[in-house]
């Protein structure tokens, strides 16, 4: 018999009359993300997810948040080093959980600190910026736990709180499908604040000179393309692509150029064919 951890809400603990909550957000999740180009349409995204060595629970769970509605109900391979569950969830989420056997808590697929693993799968979408949450191995509450808990005092919205205010949260890169109308300008809008979040944020670019070379290059191309000049805007748009593609390994994070170089060259396609 296989069981599913899914959601792990809280375990209470109690001593000389004092309950305290454990929450499942002490598995500090690190994602590593690498996207490379199949072909004009699809990216196949690359995760090694580990539990930090600093984690004070067994990684248990994650969730991905995903623009990619086509993920819904689809199943993603397990890790070969372990037994998870993946799936598409509600069209935004992909979602993880460890296998585990009836009775064995936590469960052994579950991720000590210090231990990683690899997932992988194809999507039509562009690398954004997204929230990703990890949950760790907290034991069940009973009903004499979460009387206790209001006795002490909590009140039932303290104790059931959302999953995501329970989980830890990170930001990685995943899918996002643009509308095939989706105006330049937003567009534009939306690739400036990814290289503002990169540089201030993530540090997925790690010299302030690079971030300030992408920075002036945007502004190159919004220059031009609020000038009418589709020709200018493109050419300041491969400038850009140089500049990520001189600094991919030495400057930037894989989550750094896969977030810039697709989304550049997806800007660029549009411009060639921009009136």
């Amino acid at each position: 018999m296989r069981i599913i951890f899914l959601s792990i809400v809280l375990f209470s603990v109690c001593q000389v009359g004092i309950c305290q909550i454990e929450r499942p957000n002490k598995a500090y999740g690190k994602f590593k993300a690498e996207v490379t180009g199949l072909n004009s349409v699809n990216y196949k995204y690359e995760y090694v997810i580990e539990n930090s060595e600093e984690s004070e629970q067994v990684l248990v769970s994650f969730s991905i948040n995903i623009k990619d509605r086509s993920f819904y109900g689809k199943t993603i391979p397990s890790p070969p080093n372990k037994k998870w569950y993946i799936d598409g969830l509600g069209k935004v989420y992909i979602t993880g959980a460890a296998a585990g056997r009836a009775l064995s808590l936590p469960p052994e697929n579950g991720l000590e600190p210090g231990e990683a693993m690899e997932i992988s799968f194809v999507s039509k979408g562009l690398p954004a910026i997204n929230p990703f949450y990890t949950e760790g191995f907290v034991r069940p509450f009973t009903r004499e736990l979460i009387d206790s808990l209001f006795k002490a005092g909590y009140t039932e919205d303290e104790i059931f709180i959302d999953w995501k205010e329970a989980a830890y949260k990170g930001y990685t890169i995943s899918p996002r499908v643009w509308a095939d109308s989706v105006d330049l300008k937003t567009f534009l809008n939306k690739l400036k604040s990814y290289r503002s979040r990169s540089c201030n944020e993530f540090e997925w670019v790690n010299t302030v000179a690079v971030c300030n070379d992408l920075q002036d290059q945007l502004q190159e191309v919004s220059t031009h393309f609020a000038a009418g000049d589709s020709l200018l805007a493109a050419n300041a748009v491969t400038d850009f692509i140089e500049i990520i593609k001189a600094n991919r390994s030495a400057n930037m994070t894989t989550e750094g150029y896969g977030l810039f170089y697709y989304n550049a060259r997806y800007l660029l396609q549009r411009l060639g064919n921009y009136p």
